[in-house]
């Protein structure tokens, strides 16, 4: 029973150390300014962040290798692959996307005159 307890400290040891953060800036291509209002998260998971004004964002307790999904209504979304922590701050660029929307007419249906 010892044995056992010991083995499932350890597991939970080992575990508990390949877990860490991952954060970094999410900025438009073209321009280079920050998207804010932007989701990451970890595909897969539960794990899941909205960038602040600066663009930035943090994701914890994650485990790699990940796929880090990044999406926004205005821009295309993006998956960047990780098979370990970056060694550098974490900077991803996203393109504008462009909608274009048919005609519309406008029209008063007021019933009163």
């Amino acid at each position: 029973m010892k044995i056992a307890l010991q083995l499932l400290c350890q597991l939970l040891v080992w575990s508990a150390f390949g877990q860490t953060s991952l954060s970094g800036y999410l900025i438009e291509e073209d321009t280079g300014k920050p998207v804010e209002f932007a989701t990451a998260y970890i595909n897969g998971t539960t794990i899941g962040a909205v960038s602040d004004e600066k663009g930035f964002f943090e994701l914890k307790k994650v485990s790699y290798p990940l796929d880090l999904v990044v999406s926004h209504l205005s821009y295309e979304s993006a998956v960047v692959h990780l098979e370990a922590a970056p060694q550098e701050e974490l900077k991803v660029k996203l393109k504008s996307r462009t909608v274009t929307l048919s005609s519309i007419k406008v029209e008063d249906n007021a019933l009163r005159h």
